[in-house]
């Protein structure tokens, strides 16, 4: 069964197949940062682990774009502009030891963006019985995980 525990900064899921983060950004006060490190064999067949990243705006409308972590990408990788009106969103993932490390700086175009509330989501497609451990954090002040929800 998946648990969720408290660590500095964010979260620690065990036994998690699919996950999202509440976060909460404010990148008008300077670069705003969410990790997620797992083991890389989370990724190796017959497993694959998908991610993505949601931005929710006012009236209920919603900016999203999937962000592969299947593979090393040996720095950083740009979001298409516009995707996420008003915001400069790079990804990366790195090999560090046996892990693989998500990381997601969302920056201020328009020099606005306080308290906005984005939605990061991983998901293990697995054979029976395999999960995946992840570690989620976020940059404070200008990040702060507010929540994970299990399904």
């Amino acid at each position: 069964m998946a648990s969720i525990d408290p660590i500095q900064d964010g979260y620690k899921i065990t036994d998690g197949q699919h996950f999202g983060v509440n976060l909460m950004l404010s990148p008008a006060y300077g670069p705003s940062v969410y990790t997620a490190t797992f083991l890389r064999s989370a990724t190796v067949a017959p497993k694959s682990l998908g991610s993505s990243l949601t931005r929710n705006l006012p009236g209920g409308m919603k900016e999203y774009y999937p962000l592969p972590v299947d593979q090393d990408t040996m720095g950083d990788l740009e979001v298409p502009m516009g995707v996420f009106s008003g915001r400069k969103v790079t990804w990366s993932v790195a090999r560090v030891g046996t892990s693989r490390v998500l990381t997601v700086t969302v920056e201020s175009r328009d020099t606005l963006g306080v308290y906005e509330n984005w939605y990061p989501e991983m998901c293990v497609n697995k054979p029976v019985g395999g999960c995946v451990n992840v570690t989620v954090t976020a940059g404070v002040p200008q990040a702060l995980i507010t929540g994970v929800v299990l399904s």
